[in-house]
């Protein structure tokens, strides 16, 4: 039997707060999700915690890592693609890995502040280090029933209310 879900929240930088390209605060235009998940149940249970969660958003979906940084490569120098406002992020991707995603996350300019939440089955210290050294917001591990991988909907409110302040 595996350990319930766990989730560790990490503090948001000094200037991470979420801006448009002009730098001003986002407008009331749905929140852009990107979720980058190979798995196709945990895409539709994700999908459905963040509509329980009241967010106004529109979802992109990368489905393996190539997918994912092909994306993060052409909005962040097309000014006119929407910029996420939150990355859901696996580590375990097919071909290329959610620790280069996340690389190519933190070293493309028009991501910064973009909060990220690590949603993954993997526990590994190594895992968490790395990715918090990388400014992960939380790291949420998968875990095995829906009802426990509903506590993934405060994690996301709590990061998103984390970039407002």
């Amino acid at each position: 039997m595996r350990d319930p879900p766990s989730a560790s929240l990490f503090p948001l930088g000094p200037d991470s707060g979420a801006k448009d390209a002009s730098g001003s605060p986002p407008s009331q235009e749905p929140l852009t999700i990107l979720l980058i998940e190979d798995n196709e149940t945990d895409r539709l249970v994700m999908q459905e915690i963040l509509e329980q969660c009241g967010i106004d958003f529109r979802l992109c979906i990368a489905v393996n890592g190539s997918d994912a940084i092909k994306y993060i490569q052409h909005t962040g120098v097309d000014e006119s693609a929407p910029r996420p406002g939150l990355v859901l992020l696996d580590l375990n991707l097919p071909g290329i890995s959610g620790l280069e995603v996340l690389k190519q996350i933190r070293k493309t300019t028009r991501y910064d502040g973009v909060p990220v939440v690590i949603v993954t089955s993997s526990d590994s210290e190594h895992d968490k280090g790395v990715t918090a050294q990388l400014s992960v917001n939380a790291y949420f591990r998968k875990p095995t029933s829906l009802p426990e991988y509903l506590e993934l909907a405060p994690v996301i409110h709590q990061v998103l209310e984390q970039g407002k302040s």
